[in-house]
């Protein structure tokens, strides 16, 4: 009787020990799975959101609100939706979201800027005047010296160069020349100090370039920005071939140099045997021999 005693308990410990690690097993299994359709839902939101398609990207945001960047696509959501707009609560979600330091940085900084960008936007257009006040050139200052060595600094960096460019109140007039020199000195001594990768200076190089021209027709420091963000690397293989086709030209028309206007000719020519372009350039080199 004892035997049997021990027996079945023994037995029943045994079922037992597998009873919990058949539960131990299924609750891994569906915590890992959670968090997997969790990950899913969040990518499938950013996609819907970079796709335009805001109501999907709401409602997913909405089921995911414990999570910051949820609450982030939620509120720009808000802003940017024609069928289902509330800006001031869209807004007012960004401005909480920009003064929470204790949110994942990656997060923070898309917020930040967002946040930043939204207002600019509304003032240069002479909208919503109840945001009118609001100082932009401290949210932009703020993300440079809280991510100095991230893209979005270079982003802020633009943004905050565009504020002393642009008057909401004459849009269609020349910038002011002493503003002017203000936002390229501005982007100039960010460019010099930046520590981050390079690669994020392109836009500046680029946004300078077409500064330089337009504004000061200084097409030396033009060129200049223009062929260093050549250097260092454009990814966009349409623009790499627009500025490659314009470090020729401008060589050639407009600083008189036949060298580095063959050089980017020739250059041209064999990375881009193919295109409308490659005719016109092989005439324009044809022209300096």
């Amino acid at each position: 009787m004892i035997n049997v005693y021990f027996h079945n308990t023994n037995l029943i410990k045994s079922k037992y020990k597998k009873s919990q690690i058949y539960i131990l097993f299924f609750l891994v299994f569906f915590l890992l799975y959670g968090n997997l359709l969790a990950k899913e839902s969040i990518d499938d939101m950013l996609y819907s959101y970079q796709m335009g398609r805001y109501s999907i990207a709401k409602k997913i945001a909405n089921d995911n609100l414990n999570k910051s960047e949820a609450r982030l696509t939620f509120h720009l959501c808000q802003v940017f939706d024609n069928k289902d707009r509330n800006i001031s609560k869209g807004i007012a979600g960004l401005k909480k979201l920009y003064e929470d330091k204790s949110i994942d940085k990656k997060v923070w900084k898309e917020a930040a800027l967002s946040y930043g960008k939204v207002i600019q936007n509304f003032q240069l257009r002479g909208l919503y005047s109840e945001y009118k006040n609001i100082n932009v050139r401290k949210v932009f200052n703020n993300i440079i010296t809280t991510v100095p060595k991230d893209v979005n600094a270079c982003w802020a960096a633009m943004a905050l160069a565009e504020s002393y460019i642009q008057n909401p109140e004459k849009p269609n007039e020349p910038p002011d020349k002493t503003k002017a020199y203000q936002a390229i000195n501005l982007l100039e001594d960010f460019i010099h100090s930046y520590k981050g990768d390079k690669k994020n200076t392109v836009m500046l190089h680029l946004f300078l370039d077409s500064y330089y021209i337009n504004v000061f027709r200084n097409y030396r420091k033009s060129y200049a920005h223009l062929e260093k963000a050549y250097e260092i690397g454009i990814t966009k293989d349409t623009l790499k071939e627009l500025v490659l086709f314009r470090l020729g030209r401008i060589a050639d028309i407009r600083l008189k140099n036949k060298i580095k206007a063959k050089y980017y000719y020739n250059l041209f020519i064999k990375q881009y045997p193919y295109t409308d372009r490659t005719p016109v350039a092989k005439r324009y080199l044809k022209n300096l021999r």
